[in-house]
């Protein structure tokens, strides 16, 4: 961890680094931050060069995300490119957590990796809807808020907890007045769009011109 931490500046090292120590690396939910910054083919040529491993299945994200990253993969399997799927609930509550997963036959954690390293594995679970993300989104501001005004805050110090106090005081009349549900709402729509255009570009992906390096 402490190496991959010098690296994080250049994803390339980082992914080099982890195919010479023999370690497990995943792509997240590869199209969440991709915003046509670069054409899809160019984006695509980064991801499959990089990275055998993608995430499938992602409880937090539009389904048709998940739809775009299944169709990703099952494109490069009918073109003999391997490209796992593996699944994970991105839970940022506890309830959330192992609601979206990926499964293998093993009978200990390195098992499991060298399962998944290997592609012996499969993603299942669900993805929970725009209406329970903003559910848990406000259930943790009011908690949040809750624990500030019982002086439960998660400062260290009284003058931090000043701090945090004052700022979320400031912030509370955005907050009441929808900030969170239009920047969740806005994100998520955001995703579909992006998501709709990739699976349609992905129909008529000339797989020919993508300039991808030998698999190891």
């Amino acid at each position: 961890h402490r190496r991959i931490r010098t690296l994080t500046a250049d994803v390339r090292e980082v992914c080099a680094y982890c195919r010479e120590a023999g370690l497990l690396h995943v792509l997240n939910h590869p199209f969440q931050s991709f915003r046509w910054q670069k054409p899809l083919e160019a984006y695509l040529e980064d991801v499959l060069g990089l990275f055998t491993h993608v995430e499938g299945l992602n409880g937090c994200v539009p389904s048709a995300q998940n739809r775009a990253v299944s169709a990703l993969c099952a494109r490069a399997a009918s073109e003999g490119r391997r490209l796992v799927q593996v699944g994970g609930s991105d839970a940022h509550t506890v309830g959330r957590v192992g609601s979206a997963y990926t499964e293998a036959r093993a009978e200990s954690a390195r098992e499991f990796l060298d399962e998944i390293r290997a592609g012996r594995c499969s993603v299942g679970g669900r993805v929970f809807s725009t209406a329970a993300l903003l559910a848990d989104v406000y259930r943790n501001i009011w908690t949040y808020h809750a624990r500030l005004c019982t002086g439960r805050g998660e400062a260290g110090s009284p003058a931090a907890y000043a701090v945090d106090a004052a700022v979320a005081t400031a912030c509370l009349p955005a907050t009441l007045g929808g900030l969170p549900a239009a920047i969740v709402l806005g994100n998520q729509a955001r995703q579909n769009a992006v998501s709709r255009c990739v699976l349609s570009a992905l129909g008529s992906l000339d797989w020919g011109r993508l300039r991808l390096p030998a698999e190891a």
